[in-house]
């Protein structure tokens, strides 16, 4: 079942998850939302931001999948945000994204500390920072 949102989104709601379907008009700031109805957001589809102008996209925690192409020439994005939860990254997610200037990860992952005969659970949110130069010159 399909359903549309005021927040400008057009969500596939499954049992318990929800897909970004498509995304409406042409926004230069996209955030896509943690939830809709109380089903998180795991999934965005093929081609969702393709030939879109956006220049900033924040993904939330929580996304596991980007379809096939995903920013398929989305030739204005320069900053992009997401999480380590990703497990499936779609091919050619990145075609023609020429832009991209800045990535912000949010990195999740659990370690584990033994203190004394016991261990503890330490969850570690991490965020990494990718610059992506900027080439001056054209290389032959």
């Amino acid at each position: 079942m399909k359903k549309h949102t005021d927040s400008g989104f057009t969500f596939d709601i499954k049992e318990d998850h929800a897909a970004v379907m498509e995304i409406d008009g042409d926004p230069q700031i996209v955030e896509i939302p943690e939830q809709i109805d109380g089903v998180p957001v795991t999934e965005l589809a093929e081609y969702l931001f393709s030939g879109k102008s956006c220049q900033v996209i924040r993904i939330p925690l929580g996304v596991q999948k980007i379809g096939r192409y995903g920013f398929y020439n989305c030739r204005n994005l320069e900053e992009l945000w997401f999480s380590s939860d990703f497990t499936d990254l779609g091919s050619g997610a990145f075609t023609g994204c020429h832009r991209i200037r800045r990535m912000e990860v949010l990195m999740n992952g659990i370690r584990m500390e033994k203190l004394g005969s016991r261990e503890l659970r330490l969850r570690l949110l991490q965020r990494i920072r990718i610059g992506i130069p900027v080439m001056w010159e054209q290389l032959p």
